[in-house]
């Protein structure tokens, strides 16, 4: 997945494949905080803002109070807000993540 994170128009696939991962979760298969961050992080880097939210916001949900996944939350938004993305700005407000809502 963090190779498609860098291809783009691949980010809703990425999106896609991580809430699969993140619903077949088991005791031998799961994701930790550092995979959400990974795939984040490179979703970020490669401008690909509004799916970056989503992943983020699958993590947090995961591990709600995770200190990484907190940290991921705030990179985003400072992300978001500086590249001014209209598309993620609005899933971030919608999410609870801007004004406070959170």
């Amino acid at each position: 997945m963090q190779a498609l994170a860098h291809l783009e128009g691949k980010g809703e696939e990425v999106v896609e494949e991580m809430e699969a991962l993140n619903a077949e979760i088991t005791d031998d298969t799961r994701l930790l905080p550092r995979d959400f961050k990974l795939v984040t992080t490179d979703l970020v880097s490669a401008g690909q803002y509004e799916p970056a939210a989503w992943v983020m916001d699958l993590g947090v949900k995961r591990y709600p109070g995770d200190p990484t996944m907190k940290e991921v939350a705030d990179k985003v938004v400072l992300a978001v807000e500086s590249a001014g993305d209209e598309g993620a700005l609005s899933a971030l407000d919608g999410m609870g993540y801007l004004g406070g809502g959170d």
